[in-house]
């Protein structure tokens, strides 16, 4: 365990760095818990400065897992919850020290040796026989009688094109299938289903309903940043979603309709559904950024379970009128 947590920054400053588990848990010194803010002081693990703004930390003595750290710059004599955010990494750790690719190669070398050279597939294909042997027996099937049942009592000459030219010609409220495309305030719903630690794509300027499944949260309260990286504020997320408040901020700015947004947490099937209106989702910026969910139990105690990737893209057609 020798210098594994690294950061950069002008030399002299005075940094240290928090140790996350995968489940959002904070290193405290001798165990992970919760993040509680009045703990924070016993958070940090102090990086020292090696030469010309690099500055490193040993890992601490943690189980193998994949941990992620956050780096911050100490603004007064002891750490503190509201010192500036510097940088951060992420690493897998085998218990001793961190997993290198070449383990990985042989890993991949192992499961060849168990499983054979492709010349062996091909050859336990052949031994299977042709494909004449798989080939369905379908002279039994009373084809034209079939058909005769699928077109019911009283067909005469329909067709399938036939079906869809009178389709095509019902109003839906008294407007044709093109208007109600073409309609100004037209709405489209993108649905999801994540499993936490997935990355996130959706539409810019479509109603977004995002399940994020196998999630344990406190069913207190929930609340949901979409930021560009970890170190902006709240105020200046992209989106900010509180379970009882609802939107609270869009794209950096307190939201003017708290009902664009909403949460909805299902703890026995450990489901979080995000679900933000299009009116909203139209104003947010087209890129990659970051998501992150914390829950907030009756005591005050914080829990921040999920962080993610979030991919918005653009709408390609945009005409409304």
């Amino acid at each position: 365990m020798t210098k594994e947590l690294q950061a950069q920054l002008s030399t002299g400053s005075t940094l240290y760095a928090i140790l996350l588990n995968s489940v959002g848990q904070i290193w405290n010194g001798s165990a992970f818990e919760t993040v509680n803010g009045a703990n924070w002081a016993t958070y940090d693990i102090a990086l020292t400065e090696s030469i010309a703004g690099l500055y490193t930390a040993d890992m601490p003595a943690v189980v193998a897992g994949v941990y992620s750290y956050v780096v911050y710059e100490q603004a007064g004599g002891s750490p503190a919850n509201t010192d500036e955010w510097t940088g951060n990494g992420y690493l897998e750790w085998d218990g001793t020290a961190v997993l290198p690719m070449s383990t990985i190669d042989t890993n991949v070398d192992d499961i060849e040796t168990i499983l054979g050279t492709p010349a062996n597939f091909m050859a336990d294909v052949s031994a299977l026989g042709t494909p004449a042997n798989f080939k369905a027996d379908v002279s039994a099937l009373a084809l034209e009688a079939t058909l005769t049942a699928i077109k019911g009592a009283g067909w005469t000459t329909e067709t399938l094109k036939a079906l869809k030219d009178a389709i095509d010609t019902i109003s839906v409220s008294g407007a044709t299938a093109k208007e109600v495309w073409e309609y100004a305030h037209r709405s489209l719903t993108w649905m999801i289903t994540e499993t936490a630690g997935n990355s996130i794509t959706v539409v810019r300027g479509n109603t977004w309903i995002i399940d994020i499944t196998d999630i344990i949260l406190y069913t207190h309260k929930q609340q949901v940043a979409i930021k560009k990286n970890a170190g902006v504020v709240d105020a200046m997320s992209y989106l900010l979603i509180d379970s009882e408040d609802g939107l609270i901020i869009l794209d950096g700015d307190e939201a003017e309709v708290p009902t664009d947004a909403y949460l909805t947490y299902d703890e026995e099937e450990k489901k979080l559904t995000i679900t933000v209106k299009a009116d909203a989702t139209v104003k947010t910026p087209v890129g990659t950024w970051l998501i992150g969910i914390q829950s907030i139990n009756e005591e005050g105690d914080v829990s921040e379970n999920y962080q993610a990737d979030f991919n918005i893209i653009g709408d390609i057609v945009r005409k409304v009128d």
